[in-house]
């Protein structure tokens, strides 16, 4: 039971690594599309969107611990 719990929250987290993976891309095309030439500065605003998104996915609360934290014990 432990084990397809362990799987499920693993499948979860590459799902929503993907998931935000395809947000940042979209902001990026997003970005360029939107300021035309500007390209540098579009994949600058995209990037630290990115960065944004990323460290709101990190502050997130788990309820299941890592399972590299598991192995440690």
């Amino acid at each position: 039971m432990k084990a397809l719990r362990v799987a499920a929250v693993l499948i979860l987290r590459i799902v929503a690594t993907v998931a935000l993976a395809a947000v940042a891309a979209a902001l990026l095309i997003a970005a360029v599309v939107l300021l035309g030439r500007r390209t540098l500065l579009a994949t600058g605003v995209a990037m630290l969107a990115v960065v944004v998104l990323h460290r709101l996915w990190r502050q997130r609360p788990t309820e299941v611990p890592s399972t590299f934290a598991s192995h440690r014990r």
